[in-house]
Formats: C-alpha cells, sequence, structure tokens
C-alpha cells in the first residue's frame, strides 16, 4: 500500500523493517507538522498580496513553510528526537516528510489523487477508476 510505495522512495536504507519504521515516523511527523504555524491564508491569497513567505517559496508557499519551521524546531537540542538517526536515514526521513507536507496542499490535489489511481490500476488492486463523481 502506501507505506511500501514510500518505503521505495527510501530506497537508500538497506534493512526493509527499518525502511519501514523510517516510513512509519516520516508519516507521523508529517501528520504532526503539516500545519505547523498557519496563519490561516491560503497559498493564492499569499501570492497574490506577496507576502514574504511568497516571495521566499516558490508555490505550495504554507506547506513550504510548514516543512521548514518544523525542521528548525527539531535542530534545537531540546526537541531532536532525531540527532541519533544515521546521517543518510535523516536525510531520507526528511526527504519524505517534505514530500508528504507538499503532498497536502490542496492546489495540487488531483495530481497526486491521478497519480495514486495510476498506481492501483497498474498493480491491479482496483480496476480503471473513471471521474463519475
Amino acid at each position: 500500500g502506501v507505506a511500501a510505495a514510500c518505503a521505495a522512495a527510501a530506497g537508500g536504507v538497506e534493512d526493509e523493517a527499518r525502511r519501514l519504521g523510517l516510513v512509519r515516523v516520516a508519516g507521523l511527523l508529517a501528520a504532526a507538522v503539516h500545519d505547523f504555524e498557519h496563519e490561516g491564508r491560503n497559498n493564492d491569497f499569499l501570492v497574490k498580496t506577496a507576502s514574504p513567505k511568497a516571495l521566499r517559496y516558490n508555490g505550495s508557499v504554507n506547506e513550504n513553510h510548514h516543512a521548514e519551521a518544523a525542521f528548525e524546531v527539531l535542530e534545537q537540542p531540546e526537541c531532536n528526537f532525531l540527532a541519533d538517526l544515521p546521517t543518510d536515514e535523516f536525510r531520507t526521513l526528511r526527504n519524505l516528510v517534505v514530500n508528504m507536507v507538499l503532498a497536502t496542499d490542496a492546489a495540487q490535489s488531483k495530481k497526486y489523487v491521478d497519480a495514486f489511481r495510476e498506481c492501483l490500476a497498474a498493480q491491479e488492486l482496483l480496476p480503471a477508476v473513471d471521474d463519475r463523481r
């Protein structure tokens, strides 16, 4: 399922159980931080008003900020529960978290839903999905 697909993205980690563990931690961390420091304005508003965040990040303004700000907190010694991870595993975990948080951008949802449907159809888990809504 989704964990297996994410585990494939974490392919640099040799041990399968450890790789799946990283994916699980990444999913939990992404869920916890996906709206960290959200100010109640959507990306479109931030871009149209030339907010400092919009000038800093190109696309997915809020989501990029959520991920960056969360990792800034994690760098603080009293918050860094990931400090003992080997560097390559930390990079893998960070990449997974950032990608998961970026995937929460509502403006990108069609792209992700379509890709998910293609994955499901290719693995013959579901018949081709039509758009009857």
